[in-house]
């Protein structure tokens, strides 16, 4: 497989993994499940504040606000351009 079809299948990637790999704190495999359950997008997820995210199962305020932190940063934001560029 080289680098191009690597990217291509990457796209595909179901929405809990991608979450669980960029390194949220305290995401990991399960909590990723949750939110990629409760919010369908990366789009919603990192749209959604710190309430909308404690409505979703096993969340509470240390998740909701490493989220937050995440995706307001300077890499969270760069991130999720990243993403929208590619697809």
């Amino acid at each position: 497989m080289n680098l191009l079809e690597g990217i291509e299948r990457s796209k595909s990637a179901p929405l809990d993994r991608l979450l669980h790999a960029i390194g949220i704190r305290h995401v990991g495999a399960r909590i990723a499940q949750i939110l990629a359950e409760h919010f369908g997008s990366l789009d919603a997820l990192a749209e959604a504040d710190e309430v909308a995210l404690m409505e979703a199962e096993t969340i509470g305020p240390e998740i909701a606000s490493q989220r937050r932190r995440f995706f307001s940063s300077k890499t969270g934001r760069k991130f999720i351009e990243r993403c929208a560029r590619r697809g």
